[in-house]
């Protein structure tokens, strides 16, 4: 009987702390304008730097290229990212990006300056999800 109770104890405890941590919150209150940097790794072949004016960002890659997109904030913590109207010569994956509605980016979790996210390009129902971060450096 101890062992059950105790068994019972461990597992509502354990419960507790699990859900405790899942729900705490992320601050995103100062993340809709500021200057990030996105480093380059094994989904972002090219670092970014990233500068956002609540509904605007402009990307500036490490190859020289540029991007400018709308942002439609969905919460505090997570928006639509739409690429700017077609343009002359554009980027083939602008246009794919808004082919299908944007890019979905969540901020999931935070610690100081880094911010960490998940970006979800949904095609034809099928989910693309890339998870990184980025350094808000302004």
């Amino acid at each position: 009987m101890k062992k059950l109770l105790f068994s019972t104890l461990i597992f509502c405890l354990l419960s507790f702390s699990t859900n405790a941590q899942e729900e705490k919150e992320v601050d995103c209150s100062d993340l809709k304008t500021g200057v990030f940097i996105i480093p380059a790794d094994k989904f972002v072949p090219l670092s970014t730097k990233i500068v956002r004016e609540n509904n605007f960002q402009r990307e500036y890659m490490s190859n020289g290229d540029e991007a400018s997109s709308r942002l439609k904030w969905l919460s505090d913590c997570s928006y639509l990212m739409l690429p700017e109207p077609e343009k002359e010569g554009e980027d083939p994956m602008e246009a794919l990006v808004r082919k299908h509605g944007g890019v979905q980016v969540d901020l999931t979790a935070r610690k100081g300056d880094t911010i960490y996210f998940t970006a979800n390009l949904y095609k034809a129902l099928k989910k693309t999800e890339v998870s990184s971060f980025m350094i808000k450096i302004e």
